[in-house]
């Protein structure tokens, strides 16, 4: 996977911020297709317990984590256990402060303001795709925000899909 990413990116020119979106996009595509194959799975659940589309997308944008948002969709039922789902989600997203930690050589020099727009969109997958590239000199906050859009695009895509179809 890390040779197919170092080939993907080879092909873009990746001086400038333009460029640097362009390849962490480009580089983040192969497992953006798997992200919309599983979104759709979460798509019909959503559907399954009543929740409607414009919810499930405002949880998508909200929240993106997808694993926390399996929990939410399967706690799901009246009255809503607030307190109970809120726990799960943390405790599921704890990950994300070793994964934010983990980023800072890449935010280097980088306003704080910037860094917390841009980290919103951090997943699992371009998290891995990034250090990857920053393995290689390759990273910046561009090339993260690149493949940041593009999963969430993409995880939309798959949920929403999946909702219609459920």
């Amino acid at each position: 996977m890390q040779e197919a990413v170092k080939r993907m990116t080879d092909y873009v020119e990746i001086e400038g911020r333009g460029g640097r979106f362009r390849a962490g996009a480009l580089a983040t595509l192969p497992v953006a297709i798997s992200v919309m194959a599983y979104g759709s799975v979460l798509g019909v659940l959503a559907a399954q317990k009543g929740i409607t589309w414009q919810l499930l997308l405002a949880m998508n944008l909200s929240i993106f984590a997808g694993s926390a948002q399996f929990v939410m969709v399967e706690m799901w039922q009246p009255p809503m256990p607030i307190v109970e789902v809120t726990l799960a989600v943390l405790a599921i997203n704890l990950r994300y402060l070793l994964i934010g930690a983990s980023l800072e050589p890449v935010f280097a020099g980088t306003p704080l303001g910037k860094r917390l727009s841009f980290i919103h969109l951090v997943a699992d997958e371009n998290w891995a795709v990034t250090m990857a590239a920053h393995r290689r000199g390759a990273a910046s906050p561009e090339y993260l925000l690149g493949g940041g859009l593009l999963l969430v695009t993409a995880w939309c895509a798959g949920t929403l899909g999946g909702h219609g179809l459920g």
